[in-house]
């Protein structure tokens, strides 16, 4: 059996997978979608979305634990899909209409 990764801890290999998920920028735009590989041959599909902190649908994600952390008057978050298949399309199509219920 190949070594388990513990559950919410990212393989070495995938270290910069926030960054890609919620790339450099995002403050300009109030959505979008990148799609980006990460090793080995992992297909990925990253919605991010702005929201203004009162306009916010689901206020858990404004924060961790009790604190608050939409301190900008707005928040960015990025949900991302992998997938072994190069998918995009259609993974895209159903991740912004989650994403945007979420917030």
């Amino acid at each position: 059996h190949p070594p388990t990764q513990e559950w919410g801890i990212l393989p070495r290999a995938w270290h910069y997978l926030p960054i890609l998920a919620l790339p450099d920028g995002v403050h300009d735009r109030r959505y979008d979608t990148v799609f980006f590989t990460l090793p080995p041959a992992v297909h990925c599909v990253a919605c991010f979305r702005q929201v203004e902190t009162e306009k916010i649908k689901n206020h858990s994600a404004s924060r961790v634990g009790d604190d608050e952390v939409a301190a900008r008057g707005s928040i960015q978050k990025s949900v991302v899909l992998l997938c072994k298949r190069p998918l995009y399309g259609a993974l895209a199509e159903r991740l912004v209409g989650g994403v945007r219920a979420y917030f």
